[in-house]
């Protein structure tokens, strides 16, 4: 059975993506990092929990501060919740995408045998 147009500019878009994305991933994980010890370095008390933890015990921060830090933590907390939300969002289009790509192996095949079930 031929493919459709529709579907063949979906298998190709995929492919393009499938390939491309060891760089982009790599590209992404490296950022993260990279911004991640340049907050380490410059901003500890957003990152460094031991060095939080040790003004803390030298009562070296500003009162100003502490103020910010107990206003921003259920903004961060709420943030955190929303990525999660996203991730699981992302998660039901990939398998969406997997669904269509059985859908069109199943066309694709002659004697009409459910993939699924094969293993």
């Amino acid at each position: 059975m031929k493919l459709t147009e529709q579907e063949t500019a979906f298998v190709k878009q995929r492919i393009r993506l499938v390939r491309s994305w060891p760089v982009v991933g790599s590209i992404c994980g490296v950022l993260v990092i990279g911004f991640t010890v340049w907050l380490w370095i410059s901003r500890p008390l957003l990152v460094n929990p031991w060095e939080v933890l040790s003004r803390l015990k030298s009562a070296s921060i500003q009162d100003s501060t502490m103020t910010l830090m107990a206003a921003m933590l259920p903004i961060v907390f709420l943030a955190c919740i929303f990525l999660l939300l996203a991730l699981i969002a992302i998660c039901f289009l990939a398998f969406s995408n997997e669904r269509k790509h059985l859908a069109i192996i199943q066309r694709l095949d002659s004697d009409g045998a459910d993939p699924g079930k094969n293993g």
